[in-house]
């Protein structure tokens, strides 16, 4: 189920958007919606398991119940543009819901360790075989089998030499989004000696294929998470000062040793920064317009591009009325409004809250509970300038592992 994530595991499509002839590239999460495959395989958990795990409800109502909320208030608000985009959102949801009951019904905390190490390591090597012969090797065959423009559309970087890495996912920034979260799971796993130097390497080999992916947003906040992450868990196991020190002292010098890579150098400060700058801006504006003219209510779940394109018309064009909002948590606000948003910002610090506060001897399994932290960090950050986070294959991997860290029952 979890490799399945690295292809869209799309069944068959059964709701689409009305893109009314505009060259429609999608709403918050996608524009159409069917069958998805992780929602029939984790039924075989049901005739696999007869013993079912008992949880507690609590341990995923904040969320749920904020989500069901904003799609009522979606479906009832005059703002909502499409209710058929809202309702591609809500199948969408609704599967990932079905998907996290059954598995926390049948498996544990340490079981979907075991699935993410061993699904997200054979996730990680085709993505990185992809991206290693199309970006440095110039082979364009295992590309063309998930992205067959790829070499009519080479995407390579003003002022760099290397091809943008697909993967499995046809977009460069998507894939830079994936391989941060597999990253930091696996910088998780080393950190608390889970296969540690297994983990390691494979932490090393996801960092090499965001490089490639040549996504400056996904480095960055992979970078800041690690930082961040590797302090808490010293701090964490109880380090003393001075050895805290070294390990920061380290990773500058690993930063200032990767500036010195051509392919960083030159993504960096070289290629289309102003020019990605400026576009970001102008859809940034639009979304402030659009919660002012709205008085901070959202336009519904899904709904913010057929919002732009129908209700808000040739403000900037047809390009950026056909596209989204490259910010997750403006895209947030804009869709769910001033109460959304807040529940978003709280939901956020709240959870980073829970992993600082809580004791690791109190921690079903300690992996989870700092990979999850690490996910919303990563997610804090490269949301201001994407929103990669809220394609299924990521929302389902950060959606998992959010629902599995819970505290130790007592005995």
């Amino acid at each position: 189920m979890i490799q399945s994530l690295i292809i869209y595991p799309l069944i068959f499509s059964t709701i689409s958007i009305d893109k009314g002839g505009y060259e429609f590239v999608g709403g918050f999460y996608e524009t159409s919606v069917g069958l998805l495959f992780p929602t029939v395989i984790v039924f075989a958990l049901t005739m696999l398991h007869s013993k079912k795990q008992k949880w507690n409800f609590q341990e995923v109502k904040f969320l749920f119940v904020c989500i069901v909320i904003a799609f009522i208030y979606s479906y009832f608000t005059p703002l909502n543009a499409s209710h058929q985009a809202t309702t591609i959102g809500l199948i969408f949801f609704l599967q990932i819901f079905i998907v996290i009951y059954i598995c926390k019904t049948y498996i544990t905390g340490n079981q979907l360790v075991e699935a993410l190490y061993d699904g997200l390591k054979i996730a990680l090597w085709v993505e990185f075989l992809i991206s290693v012969s199309y970006s440095i090797f110039g082979i364009y065959a295992i590309q063309t089998l998930f992205y067959s423009d790829a070499e009519s559309e080479e995407w390579i970087r003003e002022g760099t030499n290397i091809r943008r890495a697909y993967g499995t996912f046809g977009q460069p920034n998507r894939l830079g989004g994936f391989c941060a979260l597999i990253y930091i799971f696996y910088l998780s796993c080393n950190l608390l000696n889970y296969h540690r130097r297994t983990s390691l390497y494979l932490a090393a080999i996801s960092m090499f294929t965001i490089l490639l992916s040549q996504s400056r947003s996904a480095l960055f906040a992979s970078v800041m998470s690690s930082f961040f992450l590797y302090v808490v868990v010293l701090y964490k196991k109880g380090i003393r000062v001075r050895k805290l020190m070294i390990g920061v002292i380290i990773l500058c010098i690993m930063g200032l040793a990767a500036l010195q890579l051509s392919i960083v150098r030159d993504m960096l400060f070289k290629s289309d920064v102003e020019e990605m700058e400026e576009a970001r801006f102008m859809h940034y504006i639009m979304g402030w317009d659009i919660l002012r003219m709205n008085h901070y209510m959202g336009v519904g779940m899904n709904a913010h591009v057929p919002y732009m394109l129908y209700k808000y018309p040739n403000m900037f064009g047809e390009f950026f009325n056909t596209r989204p909002i490259h910010n997750l948590h403006l895209g947030i606000f804009v869709e769910t409004g001033l109460v959304g948003f807040l529940a978003w910002v709280y939901f956020l610090v709240s959870r980073i809250r829970k992993v600082l506060v809580t004791p690791m001897k109190k921690m079903n399994a300690p992996v989870l509970w700092f990979t999850y932290m690490g996910m919303l960090l990563i997610i804090l950050i490269h949301g201001f300038t994407d929103l990669v986070y809220l394609h299924y294959q990521c929302l389902l991997i950060v959606m998992f592992v959010g629902a599995f860290y819970t505290t130790k029952k007592p005995m």
